[in-house]
């Protein structure tokens, strides 16, 4: 389906919530936003990546799938390696190593990334809360507070959590701020 087809399956499409009714986890958002972007720089999707990761962030592994397979963990389970996944690649078909993720991270606690301050502490901010006290949803973090990760110190401590998985894979990035 390329994008205007897209779109325009969108448009006769039930939300699955009213808006600002409830926090609900959206990939079509990304996509959306993806084609929006392409619209108005003129870049693709992997232009568009390889110019945010590689050239500004120095993230030279991280890059819509397929991925380069001398490279990858390709399990033996069925997987959804190699994949082109087309106009869904912003909504999670990112793949990328243990290096660049360690450099996005050290670059978000030292707020290198090339936002501004203001930028980055409303980057890190919740936008909604969940049904928990300690659970927030943030764009696009889950955030969990934690009162009790130190029994003998009991005091908030702000994870900032992102998951993703595709068949054969499960990621989790977490970052205690």
């Amino acid at each position: 389906m390329a994008g205007l087809d897209f779109i325009s399956h969108m448009i006769g499409a039930h939300p699955m919530t009213a808006p600002m009714e409830r926090p609900a986890y959206s990939n079509v958002a990304f996509n959306v936003l993806a084609l929006a972007l392409e619209a108005v720089t003129g870049k693709n999707y992997t232009q568009m990546v390889k110019k945010m990761f590689s050239t500004n962030l120095g993230m030279k592994n991280t890059l819509p799938s397929p991925g380069r397979d001398h490279k990858g963990v390709i399990p033996s389970v069925e997987s959804n390696w190699g994949t082109d996944l087309g106009y869904s690649a912003p909504a999670g078909g990112l793949i990328s190593t243990t290096s660049d993720l360690s450099r996005f991270t050290h670059g978000l606690l030292v707020r290198s990334l090339g936002l501004g301050p203001t930028q980055t502490w409303r980057w890190l901010k919740p936008d909604t809360f969940s049904g928990s006290t300690s659970t927030e949803v943030g764009m696009p973090w889950e955030i969990f507070r934690p009162s009790d990760l130190v029994p003998k110190h009991p005091h908030p401590i702000t994870i900032y959590g992102k998951n993703g998985g595709a068949l054969g894979y499960r990621s989790q990035l977490s970052v205690l701020d």
